[in-house]
């Protein structure tokens, strides 16, 4: 009798050691599917003791590249986009160290609020950023696949500048 429960139990006990192992391995590689998206990270830097915020976690998503300049070589950008908890915008922080042969010349930050909108001049679909204000818009992007931000002109289109092959695409960080 006390042979018979003895295996009993030796078989219990292989059984849910083996349930447990197969728990942990469920078939999914998520560590491959969150590589290609960028991981927003809590930022509550933007919070004043009058923000109607102060009390929400704040998801921020880094963007990074050049864009173009009218008297220097080149700026690099560094934009963050917050987002509510309910994946609303909260806010922009944009970066932009102005490039003329290989020193930075000038040093610029602006924060405010941004927006994003529908539809470009080749694309009503499209995604579109726009940061700074309906009445001043600072700059606008277009959302590309692959977690990138692409600039635009004031009139929706790429942008382009005259005999500069640069695509002025910001990476997700």
């Amino acid at each position: 009798m006390v042979a018979g429960t003895l295996a009993r139990l030796i078989g219990t006990v292989a059984i849910s050691t083996s349930l447990i192992t197969l728990a942990g391995c469920n078939g999914n590689d998520d560590d491959t599917q969150n590589e290609a998206q960028p991981t927003p990270s809590v930022d509550n830097s933007h919070l004043d003791g009058n923000s109607s915020q102060s009390d929400e976690n704040v998801a921020s998503t880094v963007y990074s590249g050049q864009l173009p300049c009218d008297d220097c070589d080149a700026i690099d950008a560094t934009l963050t986009l917050r987002t509510t908890h309910d994946n609303q915008p909260s806010g922009y922080t944009l970066s932009e160290k102005h490039l003329k042969d290989g020193n930075t010349t000038n040093v610029e930050s602006s924060v405010g609020q941004w927006t994003k909108t529908s539809g470009t001049a080749d694309d009503q679909d499209a995604v579109v950023y726009q940061i700074g204000t309906q009445d001043n818009p600072h700059q606008l992007f277009l959302e590309l696949k692959g977690n990138t931000l692409r600039l635009l002109d004031d009139s929706l289109a790429l942008y382009k500048k005259e005999g500069d092959s640069r695509s002025y695409e910001l990476q997700a960080q």
